[in-house]
């Protein structure tokens, strides 16, 4: 937000979830469905609780007061409203992917179809250039900000940048010009690849990327003198691998 990066109305509690606040809050912003994430679970989709606000003034309170009682030991939490294209339907999601640094792929999900029929790559055209430029920034302004390993900046491996799509009229934003464009979610190496819609072989990438990327932490911890067994040897093997894969100019020990 404070990079100027579109994002979802987001609340944000630091302290723990207090249910009488939650729903002042949701009052005050005029939300009639909201959404409460624990911070730490968000980009699973786990430790959320949901529904329209007039019935956690109601029928549901309890429920919320008990959903404050068993997140108690969290102390991150977002509230935000539910976000909906005019059709009634959850917003458009193109998902870029980016591989050591390099935007290498997107592949559009819908919010409601869970079949393939939901999920395909992202054809050439408005939605994927405007997509494509928003998670660029973020990667920059953002991920490649906040990324460090012992204490040096570090590219990540495999990074996953969600961006939401409302056109404002319809429910189909693949040739709208007035879509709304947000960020969504930053996920990281272990998120989902949806690599059977992408068009490379995003394992192997990965995986040939993954050695060098290896070999960045190892030297990470070298050159932060940090604990790592033989590592005279490790020294050895490093630069062994590191001339053969061309070399890694990125590595340089600290002597």
């Amino acid at each position: 937000m404070k990079a100027g990066i579109p994002t979802i109305p987001t609340v944000l509690y630091k302290n723990g979830f207090d249910a009488d606040q939650c729903m002042k809050d949701v009052q005050k912003q005029g939300w009639d469905k909201f959404f409460v994430k624990v911070g730490q679970y968000a980009m699973f989709g786990f430790g959320a609780i949901n529904g329209k606000t007039e019935d956690f003034l109601g029928k549901r309170a309890e429920e919320l007061k008990q959903y404050a009682k068993d997140t108690m030991k969290s102390k991150v939490f977002l509230l935000q409203p539910y976000t909906s294209k005019p059709n009634g339907e959850v917003f458009d999601e193109v998902r870029n992917f980016f591989i050591n640094g390099e935007w290498r792929y997107s592949v559009f999900t819908h919010g409601t179809d869970e079949s393939d029929a939901g999920y395909y790559e992202e054809p050439a055209g408005l939605r994927k250039e405007a997509s494509r430029a928003l998670a660029e920034r973020i990667h920059q302004e953002v991920v490649l900000k906040a990324a460090t390993w012992q204490g040096k900046r570090l590219t990540p491996l495999l990074v996953r940048i969600d961006i939401g799509i409302v056109p404002k009229t319809g429910g189909d934003s693949l040739h709208k010009t007035d879509n709304t464009y947000f960020m969504n979610e930053i996920e990281m190496t272990m998120c989902a690849w949806l690599d059977r819609y992408a068009p490379i072989s995003v394992a192997d990438v990965v995986a040939q990327t993954a050695i060098n990327h290896s070999l960045e932490l190892v030297v990470g911890m070298l050159n932060a003198k940090r604990y790592v067994p033989d590592a005279a040897n490790v020294r050895k093997v490093i630069n062994i691998l590191n001339n053969r894969l061309g070399p890694f100019k990125r590595l340089e020990f600290k002597r």
